[in-house]
């Protein structure tokens, strides 16, 4: 593969991901960050890639702070009515994410979904939905990309902005101190 291949998938990516982020609605965004901060503990949930960004998310949230679970860890206590449920699913009907849903529901928890197809299922079970407009469907996921990654990437950086913002809500002055007060040192 030549430097300029290279070059031009990487720019042809960003672009994608800066188009999806620009079109994020501010209202939803307000109102997840508005829901994060009311919970007494955040339970965080999603599948393969989905996951993996939300692990990000979780422990960028423990590091400003907050009380935050991942779905499916030993450790993970049982959710409350004065919990709240993150959830990722670019499709919005990931079966495992819709029993999680289930479950938090009946235990009385807020659920706040990220997901590209907010008409699925997933969207209608949650209280607070986040859309990332990532094209979505199988074999059109992307012009440039494979599978679902730009709804993977948009979700990374737009919960990495979510994180800024909140840890300014909670008037945190020195994010980079209190990372290193709650950084893992056990590595």
């Amino acid at each position: 593969m030549s430097d300029m291949l290279y070059q031009q998938i990487a720019k042809d990516i960003l672009n994608e991901i800066s188009d999806t982020l620009w079109n994020i609605s501010s209202v939803e965004a307000s109102a997840i960050i508005r829901r994060i901060l009311a919970a007494d503990r955040i339970f965080v949930a999603g599948a393969g890639r989905s996951r993996l960004m939300m692990s990000a998310f979780a422990m960028r949230l423990m590091h400003i702070g907050l009380s935050v679970h991942m779905v499916g860890d030993v450790t993970t206590p049982a959710i409350t009515s004065r919990d709240l449920l993150l959830i990722a699913s670019g499709s919005g009907r990931t079966s495992t994410m819709i029993t999680i849903c289930e479950r938090a529901r009946s235990a009385g928890a807020a659920i706040a979904a990220f997901t590209a197809n907010p008409q699925e299922q997933l969207g209608g079970m949650a209280d607070i939905t986040v859309t990332i407009p990532a094209s979505y469907t199988r074999g059109a996921s992307s012009q440039t990309q494979i599978g679902a990654s730009t709804f993977e990437e948009a979700l990374l950086i737009f919960t990495d902005a979510l994180i800024i913002t909140i840890a300014e809500a909670l008037q945190i002055e020195d994010n980079d101190s209190l990372l290193w007060k709650y950084h893992a040192n056990l590595e």
